[in-house]
């Protein structure tokens, strides 16, 4: 008696359809969650810049001095925590290392003090403690926020009069006046979306403005420099506000700020 042969039937044209069907919806699901998770952390982001330029205000008008920059006797006297050594000078500028004290520079002061004031006085969500001077580094989510677009968020002035908020990387770490040795922070059309969202989108204007990341860090003295090709296509570093983010790089090489006042 011969033996049967048992046909192997094979998947159809529309079996095999309706299954690369299914794999595209599921992929495109993915990337849709993800696009979607992401919009939200740029919401937040925003919603947190703006909560803390209003928790800055409010803070100023209640004690009449900006966080971390309210003098030592006066801070006591609210149940406040004293930035510390020569700091808290109240004169409007967030002062980040030793504040006026010669070198070595170190990250401390006002600019973590500022965080830790916000959220003694209530202004803020979370808590944080100061740093001490010989420390030279402020750690997000210990001594800074941390954001949920970047990875950290530093209160400094600029050497020119001006206070910012800066979207940097986990740790902020010592170096010469206003100049941080830092890596890792946004991808070029990560800050330009904030940026567009926020103000003009154009790295070298308006109250939120690029910095780069480069061997040195981000200099945040001399908005001049503030920007290198890697992060804008101003490759002159000359501050052009016809400097457009260069999209087309990958990789986290820009840092971000944000004006407050």
């Amino acid at each position: 008696m011969p033996l049967r042969q048992e046909q192997q039937r094979a998947f159809t044209l529309v079996e095999l359809s309706i299954v690369l069907v299914v794999i595209g919806l599921i992929v495109g699901g993915v990337l849709v969650g993800k696009d979607l998770i992401r919009n939200a952390e740029f919401r937040a982001t925003i919603s947190d810049v703006e909560d803390y330029r209003t928790a800055v205000s409010t803070f100023r008008g209640k004690y009449n001095a900006l966080p971390g920059d309210i003098p030592q006797s006066a801070a006591t006297a609210f149940g406040l925590t004293p930035s510390g050594v020569s700091c808290g000078s109240n004169n409007k500028l967030i002062d980040d290392y030793f504040c006026n004290t010669p070198a070595p520079y170190m990250v401390s002061g006002e600019a973590s003090a500022f965080w830790v004031n916000l959220s003694e006085a209530k202004l803020i969500k979370g808590s944080y403690i100061l740093t001490s001077p010989s420390s030279g580094g402020l750690q997000a989510g210990t001594h800074i926020p941390m954001p949920k677009v970047g990875r950290s968020m530093l209160a400094y002035h600029d050497g020119q009069g001006q206070n910012w908020f800066v979207i940097g990387p986990d740790t902020v770490a010592a170096g010469t006046p206003y100049s941080y040795s830092v890596s890792g922070a946004l991808m070029p059309s990560e800050a330009w979306t904030l940026d567009k969202k926020m103000d003009d989108g154009m790295p070298n204007s308006g109250a939120v403005r690029a910095g780069s990341l480069g061997g040195g860090g981000i200099n945040l003295a001399s908005p001049i420099a503030a920007v290198s090709v890697f992060c804008s296509s101003d490759g002159s570093n000359a501050n052009t506000a016809a400097a457009v983010y260069q999209m087309a790089q990958s990789g986290p090489r820009c840092t971000l700020r944000f004006q407050f006042p």
